[in-house]
């Protein structure tokens, strides 16, 4: 049974329907064909399409009838592939210190690998434009030395190239595809309950989003994986023993960003479809922030106007790290419900004094590469998106090395209390990074179905009826 079918869900479903295990996956949003968003176009106008897209699929995280003040740019897509759906495509492979440490670096090398065979992850789309070249080495120039495998180099994104030409996206498909016959999707349900008795989970109730009977799945094991604040809620509200670290330390990326108009020499000279150039600063100890330059759907620069040729244009964002404190935390109110029946969840994440000098470091090189790329005559500005604006909220189920106060699941993302009640997504990831964590969700996610379908683990069968 997993609840959820974003990237946690789908990849830890995916993997355990391959493997010959029977599984039901509920999802509270719409079917829905789990594509990509931007598959509708994968060329320049694709992507400022794209925009109108997601502002029509996003909405309040939890269905709350406020976002937490001091989340304010907290959402979500409900439907089938949840935030995959509306994910940018980059997939940066994360360094050494961005991994949790209780999992050997050479076993999450190979789980990275897996999830990024699964996304067709390559870098053939960050090229293709003849420019890129020009483009790296400006941006190398600017970096200076950075230690071997992490240097100034393309962007890994999730694409596989089209035989009629241009590119498909990667997404929850993607994750399933080879599997569908053992998986039973249900859709416009939400979990609000996981069943549980002697230190087991036994399944879950489903309760139609438009009202009516709840539906009670039996399973042998239970995979949480409705996104960082879904996933704590649902322990919450299923009075899951779960210990103190339940909400908490709860990060996101500090981001800053702006868009720039190009020198003339770095300007299109003739319309193309090949996708812009997309250049990428990996986060190493020497440079402790991600930055990518390319082409995206937001206009983070005011001073340059919305009817700005896109193709004379350039954005540069750079994700910045954030220590774990157990003070950056979900709460939930017993006492009240958001859209989903679920306790509502309010939050905060604050920065230390070291997340601020990071942002401020990030903050100075934007400014230079700006400067290196682009015509900035006409003026320069830069954003820091709301708290949860950079849609990459994780921590609330914290793994940890042994079971302690500081962490609600095992390294196989079991929580401690239960022998068969597990956790997949960006809740578990609870310490200092700064890639994307789409790729290390979907190798944690590989590593929980892995640990699920051992030998020692019966083969899983789900059925489902209606509650009485």
């Amino acid at each position: 049974m997993v609840v959820g079918s974003g990237a946690g869900g789908a990849a830890v479903a995916g993997e355990l329907a391959r493997k010959g295990c029977q599984v039901v996956v509920i999802e509270a949003g719409t079917a829905g064909t789990g594509e990509h968003g931007r598959n509708l176009d994968s060329t320049p106008g694709g992507t400022r399409g794209f925009a109108d897209f997601l502002e029509g699929a996003l909405a309040p995280l939890n269905r709350a009838a406020a976002t937490p003040p001091r989340l304010p740019g907290l959402v979500g897509i409900h439907g089938v592939g949840g935030m995959l759906v509306g994910w940018t495509h980059n997939s940066p492979n994360p360094d050494w210190w961005e991994l949790p440490g209780w999992i050997e670096h050479d076993c999450w090398g190979r789980l990275v690998a897996r999830a990024s065979d699964l996304l067709h992850v390559g870098v053939a789309i960050s090229t293709e434009d003849g420019r890129y070249k020009d483009f790296e080495e400006i941006v190398a120039r600017r970096v200076g030395a950075l230690p071997d495998g992490r240097e100034v180099q393309p962007m890994p994104i999730a694409a596989e190239p089209l035989d009629s030409g241009g590119w498909r996206f990667s997404a929850a498909d993607d994750l399933l595809r080879g599997a569908h016959e053992n998986i039973r999707l249900i859709t416009d349900h939400v979990v609000r309950t996981v069943v549980h008795r002697r230190g087991a989970a036994t399944g879950v109730l489903a309760h139609p989003v438009g009202g009516g009977d709840p539906l009670l799945i039996n399973a042998d094991a239970v995979v949480i994986a409705a996104g960082t604040v879904g996933s704590a809620q649902l322990i919450a509200a299923s009075g899951l023993e779960a210990g103190p670290a339940l909400g908490a330390y709860l990060t996101e990326h500090t981001i800053v960003a702006s868009r720039v108009l190009l020198k003339a020499n770095l300007r299109r000279n003739e319309e193309s479809d090949r996708f812009p150039p997309s250049v990428w600063i990996p986060p190493s100890r020497a440079h402790e922030w991600s930055t990518t330059i390319n082409a995206t759907q937001w206009n983070f620069n005011p001073a340059i106007p919305a009817d700005a040729p896109f193709d004379n244009t350039i954005d540069l964002l750079s994700f910045c790290p954030v220590e774990p404190q157990e003070s950056n935390r979900l709460q939930f109110d017993a006492e009240r419900e958001d859209g989903f029946g679920l306790p509502v969840a309010t939050g905060a994440v604050e920065l230390s004094n070291s997340d601020f000098d990071v942002a401020g470091d990030a903050l100075r090189e934007l400014f230079l590469l700006s400067s290196d790329l682009g015509d900035l005559v006409t003026g320069w500005g830069m954003r820091v998106p709301a708290r949860g604006g950079s849609m990459h909220l994780m921590g609330s189920c914290r793994m940890g090395a042994v079971e302690s106060e500081s962490s609600v699941v095992s390294p196989e993302g079991r929580l401690w209390a239960y022998e068969n009640c597990y956790v997949a997504g960006n809740a578990v990831l609870g310490e200092r990074n700064a890639s994307n964590p789409t790729l290390t969700t979907i190798a944690f996610a590989l590593h929980v179905a892995d640990a699920i379908s051992s030998p020692s683990t019966s083969t899983l069968v789900a059925d489902c009826k209606e509650s009485s």
